[in-house]
This record gives structure tokens, C-alpha cells and sequence, in this order.
């Protein structure tokens, strides 16, 4: 059984198990592939951040903390490593996802604005997705938005947590 979390109680759960929604898993894929683009269109160090705002308890920021850590985990390991069998693959998703969101959207507009080519974007998505990681943001956790330390490498960072991120914190390069 989960652990209860102190104070409220609560773990959060999706369908009865501890895993990332739907919704937040293409949140996920969202930014992967908008810092892959981000990547390939600028030169140089760059900053992309996803916030994730939780609720007010940091015992919940922790619990949705790992789910994070362990989606992206598998996502970074099915890039690097392959599907196996698994079907549809997990680039079958990310095309799908550019396709049906990316291209149509870009596209809308107008044709000045161009979205670098689906093989150059698949192309760069073992690597971008191993640069992501993953702080947590409140009160009482050591994590920290140190972009100063990142000046000359630049940070891709999904940032969790709750009042601290809606108090006026500024994320650099704020995609998703």
C-alpha cells in the first residue's frame, strides 16, 4: 500500500495506482519535444523550464516529485535504449504528438514561422531528454533554480511544487 503522506493524508493516485496521469505524461513529451526544437534552432546554452504547480503541501510536491522522476526515467530509457516489443513505440507517440499538435499549430502561424524537420527532431531526443532534470521547488527543499550556475551550459529543468512557484518566481525559458 502507499505510504500516507504527513498532514493531509494524501498520495496522489491515478486510476487506484501511484503513476503519472495521461495528461501530465503528454506534458512531459510536450516539453521534451519543444527543448529538442529549442535546441536545434538556437546555438548556444539555453534555458527551458516546465512548471508543474502541486498543492501547498511539500509531502504531495515529493510524491508527484518521483512519479516525474520515474516517467521520465522510463521515457530517457525507451529513447536511449529502444522499445523492445512495446507498441506503439515511444517515437510513434512523439511523431504522433508532432504531427497532430506541433506542425498544425506551427502551421497556423503562417509561413514564416518553420519547425525543423521530424528526423532532425527524433534525431536529437536521446540526448535533450538526458539533459532534463527534475527539482523540487517550496519551502523546505534544498532543490534550487540555480540558472547563474548554468550560464554556460544552460538548464532544462521541470520544477515542482506549489506557493513558492506562484509567488512571482521567475522560470527562465517558461515552454510548458
Amino acid at each position: 500500500p502507499p505510504k500516507l503522506v504527513a498532514k493531509t493524508g494524501h498520495v496522489p493516485l491515478y486510476s487506484g495506482l501511484r503513476k503519472v496521469p495521461p495528461s501530465l505524461r503528454r506534458a512531459l513529451m510536450c516539453f521534451l519535444l519543444s527543448t529538442a526544437v529549442r535546441s536545434l534552432r538556437e546555438a548556444g546554452p539555453t534555458f527551458n523550464s516546465m512548471l508543474i504547480h502541486v498543492v501547498r503541501f511539500t509531502n504531495v510536491q515529493g510524491v508527484v516529485k518521483e512519479e516525474v522522476e520515474k516517467e521520465l526515467g522510463t521515457i530517457v530509457s525507451r529513447l536511449q535504449f529502444g522499445d523492445g516489443s512495446r507498441s506503439p513505440s515511444l517515437l510513434d507517440e512523439l511523431r504522433d504528438l508532432w504531427e497532430k499538435d506541433y506542425v498544425v499549430t506551427t502551421a497556423a502561424f503562417g509561413p514564416e514561422h518553420e519547425l525543423p524537420a521530424w528526423k532532425e527532431v527524433a534525431a536529437s531526443l536521446p540526448k535533450v531528454s538526458s539533459t532534463i532534470v527534475v527539482r523540487g521547488i517550496n519551502g523546505s527543499a534544498l532543490d534550487a533554480l540555480d540558472y547563474e550556475l548554468h550560464h554556460d551550459t544552460g538548464l532544462n529543468i521541470i520544477a515542482i511544487g506549489g506557493d513558492k512557484l506562484s509567488r512571482g518566481l521567475t522560470l527562465e525559458g517558461l515552454t510548458v
